[in-house]
């Protein structure tokens, strides 16, 4: 009878070893998940990092060759257009391909100077994005290709510069895949200056295209996107092939 009690406080003894053995296994394992999980996050995080610097550094650089591009277009082929035209308008009795020419080149002239100006980033920079965004649907328009409609919705408001310039790129690509894929007879930008976010809706009435954003390589798409992305805002797709193309974006004014 004596050991009845000796074997019960052994068992006891045994099972609280056991289970805090346990416990404390449980509390490892679980330690060890919580800290892989924080390092995968940081990993994430650096990797994230690491890839916008990349793309503003791509950024950067192509800005500056646009800015190259757009004095090259001022200085030199502007200037050669003008003097063409100089020359003539100072033919004496002028026949009809002379005039032709002349209203062609005066034409040509006009266009360099608005795609001067929107490659320009001091330009974009001071007119800011709205104003940018209107001389480059005007020149669109110019072309005659498509029909251009804009509608504006609110109050304007400003993000900072560098922001505007990033998100004027950004339709500027959008607008310049329209034009060349989409065979489009009519692109519709809607633009709503909300509370706390902006608004852009461009839709065009073109062919389309079959898109899954999981198995996309369209490079023009995934640029948009990384841009969006750095502006902290959202950017949805929507296409079907012979119906159109729908792009939706939403840039925050504070982030």
């Amino acid at each position: 009878m004596s050991t009845q009690p000796q074997i019960i406080f052994y068992f006891v003894f045994t099972l609280i070893i056991v289970l805090s053995f346990g416990s404390f296994i449980i509390w490892f394992l679980y330690n060890y998940q919580q800290n892989q999980n924080m390092y995968e996050k940081k990993l994430d995080q650096i990797k994230t990092e690491q890839e916008q610097l990349i793309l503003k550094s791509q950024i950067e650089t192509q800005e500056s060759i646009l800015k190259n591009i757009s004095r090259e277009i001022h200085d030199n082929i502007g200037l050669t257009l003008s003097l063409s035209k100089l020359h003539l308008n100072n033919v004496k009795n002028p026949c009809a391909k002379v005039i032709l020419s002349t209203e062609l080149i005066t034409k040509a002239i006009s266009n360099l100077r608005v795609v001067s100006r929107t490659l320009n980033s001091d330009y974009v920079l001071s007119s800011g994005f709205l104003n940018s965004l209107k001389k480059e649907l005007g020149y669109i328009s110019s072309i005659g290709h498509q029909k251009i409609q804009l509608e504006i919705k609110g109050s304007q408001k400003f993000l900072e510069s560098s922001r505007e310039l990033m998100l004027f790129r950004v339709t500027q690509e959008i607008y310049n895949n329209a034009i060349k894929h989409s065979d489009a007879k009519t692109i519709t930008t809607s633009i709503s200056y909300n509370e706390n976010d902006l608004k852009i809706i461009i839709q065009d009435d073109g062919k389309g295209f079959h898109y899954i954003p999981e198995e996309s390589n369209y490079l023009g798409l995934k640029n948009i996107q990384s841009r969006v992305e750095l502006l902290k805002g959202t950017c949805e797709i929507n296409s079907k092939q012979n119906v159109g193309t729908i792009i939706s974006l939403s840039i925050p004014f504070n982030c």
